[in-house]
């Protein structure tokens, strides 16, 4: 073999064993997931849920359901569910990464009694989270909460 051979065989060697294939670092930028081979447990904090913004969204869709509407005119079983299926639509189209979403919706009738609501969750303080928002018309009122849950 000349010298020039033996700098080609050498430089081949030296890629395939330089820490991985193209193949390998394509699939670890694609999931995200993987660093170093290691799993991440904790989402990034550009990917964390953020509850200002999904309270902007329940605000603007609670508005734009319900303004003008009359208790007693709508299905309110139907209203809510249509409600709670478009907040999800919505908060899924933000795009946070490995989080399953639970939306509660509370609509009823506006007579002038004072309503409490609770809620109990168990979850990572570090990763989840919720945001919630409330409409009170003139006949109706609604409550809708979105929690977030990052999955390991």
């Amino acid at each position: 073999m000349e010298s020039g051979d033996r700098g080609d065989v050498n430089t081949e060697k030296s890629i395939s064993n330089g820490g991985g294939t193209t193949e390998d670092s394509e699939r670890s930028r694609n999931e995200g997931d993987l660093s170093d081979g290691q799993f991440k447990m904790r989402p990034h904090i550009r990917d964390r849920f953020r509850p200002s913004t999904v309270k902007d969204i329940i605000h603007t869709v609670l508005r734009e359901e319900l303004v003008g509407k009359i208790y007693a005119d709508s299905d309110p079983s139907m209203l809510s569910s249509n409600i709670a299926q478009l907040v999800k639509r919505k908060v899924m189209e933000l795009g946070f990464p490995r989080y399953k979403y639970v939306v509660q919706v509370i609509l009823g009738e506006q007579i002038g009694a004072g309503v409490r609501t609770g809620t109990r969750c168990l979850w990572d303080a570090d990763c989840d989270n919720y945001a919630s928002d409330v409409y009170i018309g003139d006949s109706i009122f609604c409550m809708a909460v979105v929690f977030a849950f990052f999955v390991y």
